[in-house]
C-alpha cells in the first residue's frame, strides 16, 4: 500500500511541476511577444529626425532684423520652442543677449535639412 501511496504522491508532484512549467512557459511567451511587439511598433514609426542633419548658415544681419524674425526664417519642428532656438543662437554666437545684434554683423544660424543621398 505504501508504494501505491508514494506512487500517487509522486504523480501529483509531477503533475504540479508540469502545470507550473506550462504556466511559466505561457507567461514567458506572452512577455516575449509583448516585448517584441513593442520593439516592432517603435521600429515601424518613422522618425523624422533620423533623416535630417543639422547645418549652420552664416548670415549678415540686415537693418531691422531681430533674433525673433530671424528665428521665423530658420526655426523648424526640431526645436521645442522659438525661445529654445534663440537661446541656441545666443550661445553659438556668444551674444550678451537677444537684443545685442546690429546691422552688418554676421551670425551663425542653425537649421535642419533632410539628408541628401538617402
Amino acid at each position: 500500500m505504501r508504494t501505491a501511496t508514494r506512487r500517487s504522491q509522486r504523480q501529483r508532484e509531477l503533475k504540479t511541476k508540469l502545470t507550473f512549467l506550462c504556466i511559466a512557459t505561457l507567461i514567458l511567451v506572452f512577455l516575449l511577444g509583448l516585448t517584441f511587439g513593442s520593439i516592432l511598433a517603435r521600429a515601424g514609426k518613422k522618425d523624422s529626425s533620423a533623416n535630417t542633419c543639422k547645418y549652420y548658415a552664416n548670415i549678415e544681419v540686415q537693418s531691422g532684423d531681430t533674433l525673433w524674425n530671424l528665428a521665423d526664417r530658420y526655426l523648424d519642428a526640431n526645436y521645442k520652442s522659438k525661445e529654445a532656438y534663440i537661446e541656441e543662437v545666443i550661445r553659438i554666437n556668444s551674444l550678451a543677449s537677444e537684443n545685442h545684434i546690429v546691422s552688418g554683423q554676421y551670425l551663425v544660424m542653425p537649421y535642419f535639412e533632410v539628408e541628401k543621398g538617402l
